[in-house]
């Protein structure tokens, strides 16, 4: 009997064992052939695994080049909406505007962006967003199906009215954009 390893990228990868029922002495020849075919046993592996690696990696690029698609898709939807519409992560840091929403920023006398939150001038509606959010973001949260409704006043008795909504129970391959919170203004 006798064994012999195989390596492929300079790992052991088997042990390849053989045996026999008479005893016999070793066989330079033999011993050479068996070390060769375990070097291109262990190239064959090398193959497949690179060949694995290369499948696995033209997938991922495909998967990255349709999430970019989408996300573009629902970029370019989410702007051509009149309402603002803002995604925030768990603690109502946004990480998306549309257009309509930066336009609102920018010229409302309801809402405005503080350290990266959507903030009410009005500061019981602050509180109110704020625990809209709470609330949505909540794992099992008991969100109603319309979502929750806040009333943003503004100085001049105008104002804008904001609706909360989660976007996914926390399943982020459910979720295009990394925010947990839709807010609709």
């Amino acid at each position: 009997a006798f064994d012999f390893p195989l390596y492929a990228e300079g790992r052991l990868q088997a042990v390849l064992e053989f045996f026999s029922t008479t005893r016999q002495l070793p066989d330079k020849h033999l011993l050479y052939i068996v070390e060769s075919i375990g070097e291109q046993l262990g190239r064959v592996f090398e193959r497949q695994r690179r060949h694995e690696q290369q499948r696995q990696a033209v997938a991922l690029s495909d998967a990255l080049n349709l999430t970019t698609i989408r996300s573009n898709a629902l970029e370019a939807a989410l702007n051509g909406l009149t309402s603002g519409v803002y995604l925030t992560d768990r603690d109502g840091r946004i990480v998306y505007m549309n257009s309509a929403a930066k336009r609102q920023v920018d010229t409302s006398n309801a809402i405005r962006v503080a350290n990266s939150h959507l903030s009410p001038i009005d500061r019981k509606a602050c509180l109110a967003l704020d625990s809209a959010i709470n609330e949505a973001t909540r794992d099992k949260a008991d969100v109603p199906t319309s979502g929750f409704t806040i009333a943003l006043p503004a100085g001049d008795n105008g104002g804008l009215i904001a609706t909360v909504l989660p976007l996914a129970s926390g399943e982020p391959h459910n979720v295009v954009f990394p925010g947990m919170v839709a807010i609709f203004v």
